[in-house]
């Protein structure tokens, strides 16, 4: 009865809540609205502060959390409903109070959307500066910037091939490489990462310059930048900790290449780890000495011999080009290669000096200037090469190019020197004759920078606007240079102080690099000479400004060029810089702080001056005394609150202006003053006429001069936008004109640049409506690069409609990029407007395939009522389009339309879009197809090329029907020929296709690599199947040769990926995802492996036999192909070929050809087909939410997720997941496995197992064989509730290799290695005391600390039925690699090793153990942490044991109660340093 009361009283609050709720809803109408408001409000705000750290984040290179993306357009979406039901609220506030039906529901609806905002402000609260982003993984892609190639060259492919099979040896961990400078060191060492990545012998790779003067945090960056380490640490003992627990951590493979070592490194110092304990990392460095191979203890020396003259012929020859095959030139070039004694530095840089020299005088010349130059003695370098780069100076034809390629010295090794510090200092120097503007001595430079890396005595850099110089071609320009200029250059690290000279005077160029803020001299020195001084800081965040003493510039008054760059430190420039009359070039770079700027005022010559990232927050008036100033670059001085009027008016000669984040606007937009001091300074921009260079970032509450020369300008990048912009320390000069525009009424000034644009990004127009065309009536001539975003009225991008539209439009457009454009109907509306002769209709149609004729990338998002992009006449002419993301579209319906009658012209041979590669379509819920043209007959036509004869015949058979099918009324996406380049195919939640391919279609796809399928509701296969066609596919095999990445999700109507009767080819397949696709039996019915039966082995789980079986050669002369056997010549040809072959043994008659003649196959070859067919090399494996198997494998008759002949194949498989699959039990299930040596190992080369939320798994393996898994490194099991063990036994003792096991959640686990049935059935009968003995012998033979010898970590979390870790032997040694042991908040936990395992014996195990003299030792474990086991009692079962762990450094005992009291029994040794308080 109490029970019931209970229950009707609940029911009762329920039913009054529940009524009261719907009354607050009719009452509180206003207060409802006035919360959304409110609650609105406090939305908009965390939301700008989320985006504020999604902005610093991106600018910092970092990728976006996607739960961050999410809920920032989940937030967009709540305000818009919002702001909308607000605004209609306005219109119903004269609603009767009486109108209770519409209170209540426009009260109940704000009540909704307020919990939906407070959800999202909750949400929100959960992201901060280190939660929003994390560090991008590092570029893949190698850039090779090393000057010699060794292409056939035999020396060199021998080389390789010995330092690969050391890196293949797992004794040899470190291996030097040396040889003399020049001889290709760097090269090698290039080429033998490309090939270990092309092999996957490593997981990642990193590589950094050490140099003669070696900088421990510089090496730290360059290796982290590539393993995608963000350092926060500033000591280099703090970042080696770091970057050694990033090396250790994940247990991955690793190759670091350290060049150009001369010294021995300390490997500890800088953080890398070398040892016994990690030798899943190698080293490789190379070195000039044979020396420091010896210091460094590497295992392999690897010497790098001079080119043989053949090979050294060969690449002179590749330098010097063919003039060298000139009988009369033969001779004597064959003599001036040999003079460069096999040196590749050598050989290219006197190669490309005399390359396409016709004259046998020059060659002549040359030899002897050879054979006369006197070799230099330079540590390290052999004694000719310098000789020879000095030949390549000297041949060098202006003294410009050798005073160009001088200047590139003065800064440090590897270093990627920026076309403008040449720039500015060549200015500087006057080292240009007839120059006289900026642009002018641009233009110079780069045109001598392109002949110096021509000649090879400059090297390209990844950056656009830079270059290298190669560490010995810079050694030599420093000796070279220092013979008629003396000058002082010194990278040393750790140079904390002024170099000690007897005399100063005598030098005309020092270049210096100080760790931290050095000690200047006091004294008065002279620099009678002294023309440059360039001093780099590397220190970071010192605060201390320097101590440059006030006389210091006192003896340098002829100097012209200064240069200091800091590294966000603070500067104080001492009064003496005054005296620099001389002065024409000063860069301030990277100062936190300017002291004492005003008085560069003085300054009477200055042309260029460049204060890039430094915080000025008022600008100097005394900046406007400098009349001759030619160059200002305020780039990054985001700090300034002040310009007066009249400073930069005041600046006559200006040419070039660069302001892009110069002004700090928060401040300014709060003092008014200020503001309109800053607006005044930009309108007075209008008086500088000598202005030609123009980049500028106009802040929000400022504008441009309606009166500004716009056309003085030859470059320009003018940005109107709010807030800061994705900006880095880089040098602003715009390579490209750009225009960034931002609400209509601002940007009117501009829009007349349009016609001499090169890139555009309009945002926020809100009056333009139409067209683009509207801002430019010539059609855009020149724009190569268009973003457009937020325009709500714009209707079409082109309106041909319109009489004032140019009939081509953007001819030189390469990139196109549209977003959010609510109101767009069409990309092109109409047609170009033509009289009806046929000369303007051939116009009409060279006018639509110029119109866009260059675009190579466009993307769409958010345009909800387009509905196609292209007419068939346009995307004719996209033949250059390699890109194509259409995303959030919803009306779209197709990719390209039928408009006009143009639009019925067949299309090229070539077919759509043949250079497209990649193809990426997302929530497009009505996309349907690409294009609604049939082509289906063309589509035959252009797949029979392929085929054989008989081929063709059976084909042709079936393209009448093939023909009639209406594509107009189909859901499949590519339906026309084209596409032949696409490399990656993603579609996402599409939702009406049905399937993305014809069949002929997919065999034109041969370089597609990527094909990821998502979210798509109605999707049923890839390859099209339908019922009218089945008779042309049968015995098709579709071949996707390169495809390395196949990913499916979330697929509910997915069965296969083609038809029944034809057969899937994927031979490169590495990466294979399945996830959510219910429909999906077995993988074998998937990907149609079933129906090439008879290429199968009779038995694929034992080895092949080496025997070769007889064969036979049957012809019935019809030419035609039976059933048995049909397609399988098909399959040939995709390989080219044109044999017709089967095994012997076949039932059926074999394929004949067209004249009757047989080409046999053997088995063997049969076998090596099918491993290409079965996905060979498959790596990694992912199965998810696949809800309809019991196993993965087994070998029952009912079998599993994967057949026996799948799984054989996947001899390359490097990593399983599996997650969700509610009905697994098993993931390997064996009912029995022979032991016998032809049986072949399953997945032997697995190396990682993750298994995550899977409720009713209950075993992992059930019987492995020996060899199995016996690679498998890491096994990761997560939330499998069920799963009472890990391993039994037996499985135990074959996983050798096992390093890394972490257990998580996993509530119904009791042991980590359980007994084997027949253990269990042996114990019902037996003696407590023999029991108890042969418990103890079999805890012991399983993991009694004596098993799993190569395991490293072991973590253990939320298991609240486990007991016990170790089952052993008190006597035997330990687990000697385990590492880290944590484990963490489980329950029942009370020892970490048990004596005995079961309960109802613990009375005689108590016994047992207290007369025992026991010993527990972990050698390796460093870190020990028990946390939160509230049963937690002693470390071991018993008392009478010795705990030893010698490598203990880190303990951890927090929420165990009972652990911690019992520590100082625990150990005995001193643990509180070691303790974690």
């Amino acid at each position: 009865m109490e029970i019931i009361t209970s229950v009707a009283g609940k029911l009762a609050e329920y039913a009054v809540e529940a009524i009261w709720q719907q009354f607050v809803y009719l009452i509180g109408y206003k207060e409802s609205t006035k919360k959304l408001d409110d609650e609105l409000k406090r939305l908009g705000d965390k939301r700008e502060g989320v985006q504020s750290l999604v902005d610093h984040a991106e600018r910092n290179a970092q990728v976006v959390v996607p739960a961050v993306v999410t809920w920032l357009k989940n937030v967009d979406q709540a305000e818009k409903n919002a702001r909308e039901f607000l605004r209609n609220r306005i219109g119903a506030r004269h609603v009767h109070a009486l109108n209770l039906k519409l209170r209540y529901s426009l009260s109940k609806k704000a009540s909704k959307m307020t919990q939906d905002i407070i959800q999202l402000l909750q949400e929100g609260n959960n992201y901060d500066f280190n939660t929003v982003a994390y560090p991008a993984p590092p570029n893949k892609d190698y850039v090779s910037t090393s000057i010699t190639g060794f292409t056939g060259l035999t020396s060199r492919i021998s080389v390789m091939e010995d330092i690969m099979q050391a890196l293949k040896n797992d004794d040899i961990n470190m291996i030097g490489i040396c040889g003399a400078g020049g001889i290709g060191k760097t090269k090698m060492v290039e080429e033998v990462m490309g090939r270990a990545k092309a092999e996957k012998l490593f997981e990642e790779f990193a590589m950094a310059v050490v140099s003669q003067t070696p900088d421990e945090k510089a090496i730290q960056g360059q290796i982290a930048d590539k393993l995608g380490l963000r350092f926060y640490e500033e000591s280099v003992a703090g970042r080696a900790d770091k970057l050694r627990q990033r090396m250790m951590k994940d247990g991955k493979k690793i190759l670091v290449i350290l060049d150009d070592i001369w010294e021995k490194l300390d490997f500890d110092k800088v953080g890398l780890p070398l040892g016994p304990d990690n030798k899943r990392c190698k080293f490789i460095f190379t070195t000039r000495s044979e020396e420091v191979c010896v210091q460094m203890k590497c295992q392999k020396k690897v010497p790098m011999p001079y080119l043989a003259k053949e090979e050294a012929w060969k690449l002179f020859r590749e330098s010097a080009g063919s003039c060298v095959d000139d009988p009369l030139l033969h001779p004597i070039a064959e003599a001036v290669a040999d003079e460069c004694a096999g040196l590749p530095l050598a050989i290219v840089v006197v190669g490309r000096a005399l390359e396409n020299k016709v004259d046998q005088n020059v060659w002549a010349d040359a030899l002897q200037q050879l054979k006369k130059s006197a070799p230099r003695d330079i540590t390290g370098m052999h004694k000719h090469v310098f000789s020879r780069i000095e030949f390549s100076y000297n041949y060098l034809e202006s003294k410009e190019a050798k005073s160009c390629f001088l200047l590139c010295c003065l800064f440090p090794e590897d270093f990627k020197i920026p076309i403008e510090f040449l720039v500015t200092y060549g200015m500087g120097l006057k080292l240009f004759d007839d120059v006289d503007t900026i642009l002018e001595a641009r233009t110079r430079v780069l045109a001598l920078v392109d002949k110096l890396k021509r000649s090879f005595l400059l090297l390209d850099t990844d950056e656009e606007y830079g270059v290298k110089m190669h560490d010995v071609v810079r050694d030599f320009a420093i000796s070279i240079g220092s013979k008629d200029e003396p000058m002082l250059v010194r990278y040393d690290v750790g140079l904390d102080e002024w170099p000690q000279k007897d005399s100063y005077e005598h030098y005309s160029r020092i270049s210096l690099q100080f760790s931290k803020n050095p000690k200047f001299p006091v004294d008065f020195l002279q620099f009678t000479n002294l023309k440059l001084l360039q001093l780099f800081y590397t220190s970071r965040r010192e605060n201390r400004k320097d101590n440059i003493p006030g006389n210091f510039f006192q003896g340098m008054k002829g100097l012209a060029v200064l240069a200091l760059v800091k590294n966000d430190t603070p500067l104080s420039l001492p009064p003496s810089l005054g005296v620099l009359k001389n002065l024409r070039s000063l860069i301030l770079h990277g100062c936190s702080e300017i002291e004492g700027l005003s008085m560069i005022g003085g300054l009477e010559k200055l042309e260029i001056l460049s204060l890039v990232g430094s915080q000025i927050r008022i600008f100097p008036r005394e900046v406007g005394q400098l009349k001759h100033l030619k160059l200002l670059d305020l780039c990054g001085c985001g700090s300034i609150q002040r310009m007066e009027r009249g400073t930069l008016s005041c600046l006559s000669r200006l040419e070039e202006l660069y302001m892009l984040n110069t002004f700090d606007d928060e401040r300014l937009s709060i003092n008014e003053e200020n503001r309109e001091e800053a607006t005044a300074s930009l309108i007075e921009l209008k008086a500088l006429s000598h202005l030609k260079v123009l980049a500028i970032q106009i802040p929000a509450y400022a504008s441009m001069a309606t009166a500004f020369p716009y056309d003085n300008l030859k470059k320009f990048i003018f940005i109107l936008s709010e807030g800061r912009l994705d900006w880095e320390e880089r040098y602003a000069f715009p390579l490209e004109n750009t225009l960034v525009l931002h609400e209509h009424e601002r940007s009117r000034v501009f829009y007349p640049l349009l016609q001499k644009t090169d890139n555009a990004a309009f945002e926020n127009l809100m009056n333009l409506e139409n067209d683009l065309c509207e801002l430019d009536i010539n059609g855009f001539a020149h724009l190569k690069k268009l973003q457009l975003s937020f325009c709500e009225k714009l209707k079409y991008i082109v309106d041909w409609s319109g009489k004032e539209t140019p009939e081509a439009v953007f001819p030189q457009l390469e990139s196109l990029g549209i977003g959010n454009l609510e109101n767009l109907k069409e990309i092109c509306h109409g047609q170009p407007s033509h009289k009806n002769s046929p000369e303007a209709l051939r116009s009409s149609s060279s006018t639509l395939l110029a119109s866009f004729g260059k675009l190579r990338s466009l993307t769409l998002d958010g345009c909800p009522r387009l509905k196609n992009i292209f007419s068939m006449s346009i995307a004719r002419g996209l033949t250059l389009l390699q890109r194509l993301d259409v995303s959030e579209c919803n009306e779209l319906e197709e990719i390209i339309s039928k408009i006009g009658e143009d639009d019925e012209k067949p299309i090229k041979e070539i077919g759509l879009f043949p250079e497209l590669t990649d193809l990426k379509l997302g929530d497009l819920p009505k996309l349907r197809r690409f294009n609604s043209i049939s082509s289906r007959n063309k589509v035959v036509l252009a797949d029979k090329k392929d085929m054989s004869t008989h081929e063709m015949d059976k084909f042709a058979d079936q393209s009448q029907r093939y023909d009639q099918l209406d594509i107009g009324s189909s859901s499949v996406l590519l339906a026309t020929p084209g596409f032949q380049n696409l490399r990656s195919l993603l579609v996402v939640r599409c939702t009406s296709l049905r399937n993305l391919f014809l069949p002929c279609i997919a065999k034109l796809l041969v370089n597609l690599e990527t094909l990821e399928v998502k979210g798509c509701a109605m999707m049923e296969s890839i390859v099209e199947k339908e019922e009218e066609m089945e008779e042309a596919l049968k015995g098709i095999v579709l071949m996707f040769p390169k495809l390395n990445l196949l990913e499916l999700e979330n697929l509910p109507n997915f069965t296969t990926f083609s038809a029944e009767d034809s057969t899937l080819a994927l031979p490169s397949l590495e990466i294979l995802s399945i996830r959510m696709c219910p429909k999906v039996k077995t993988l074998d019915h998937m990907i149609n492996t079933s129906s090439s039966s008879q290429l199968k082995s009779t038995d694929f789980t034992t080895k092949p036999s080496s025997a070769v079986p007889k064969t036979k050669t049957v012809s019935d002369g019809s030419g035609t192909s039976m059933d048995s056997h049909r397609g399988f010549s098909r399959w040939l040809s995709c390989f080219g070929s044109a044999k017709t072959t089967l095994p012997s043994g076949s039932d059926g008659p074999l394929i004949a050809n067209s004249t009757d003649e047989m080409n046999i196959i053997q088995q063997r070859d049969v076998l090596n087909l099918n491993e290409m067919m079965m996905m060979s090399k498959l790596v990694n494996l992912t199965i998810e939410d696949m809800d309809n198997m019991l196993y993965i494998w087994t070998d029952k008759v009912d079998g599993g997720f994967i057949p026996s002949h799948l799984m054989n194949r996947m001899n390359n498989l490097e990593r399983m997941e599996l997650c969700g699959c509610e009905s697994l039990e098993t993931i390997f299930h064996i009912e029995r496995r022979p032991k016998s040596v032809d049986v072949l190992p399953l997945l032997n080369c697995l190396k990682e197992l993750v298994l995550r939320t899977i409720p009713k798994l209950e075993q992992i393996w059930k019987n492995i064989g020996e060899g199995d898994f016996k690679n498998l490194k890491r096994l990761f099991v997560y939330e499998c509730h069920n799963l009472k063990y890990l391993f039994s036994s037996d499985v135990a003792e074959l996983l050798v290799e096992l390093e890394e096991v972490s257990v998580i959640g996993c509530d119904m686990m009791e042991e980590i290695v359980g007994k084997l049935a027949t253990d269990d059935q042996k114990d019902q009968d037996q003696p407590i005391h023999e029991k108890i003995k042969s418990t103890e012998q079999h805890a012991g033979r399983v993991l009694g600390l004596t098993m799993f010898k190569k395991l490293k970590y072991l973590g253990i979390t939320r298991c609240h039925k486990l007991r016990h870790v170790f089952s052993g032997s008190f006597g035997t040694r330990g687990l000697e690699q385990l590492q880290t042991l944590d484990i963490f908040n489980c329950m029942m936990m009370e020892h970490i090793v048990a004596a005995v395992a079961n309960e109802e014996n613990e009375k005689e195990v108590k016994a047992t153990t207290t007369m025992m003299n026991n010993k527990i030792v972990f050698p390796q474990l460093a870190t020990l942490s028990l946390c939160a086991l509230p049963r937690m009692k002693r470390f071991c079962q018993g008392n009478n044991y010795v705990m030893e762990l010698p490598s203990l450094k880190q303990l951890a005992v927090e929420a165990s109660p009972i652990m911690r009291r019992n520590l100082s029994e625990e150990f005995s040794f001193d643990y509180q340093p070691m303790l974690r308080h």
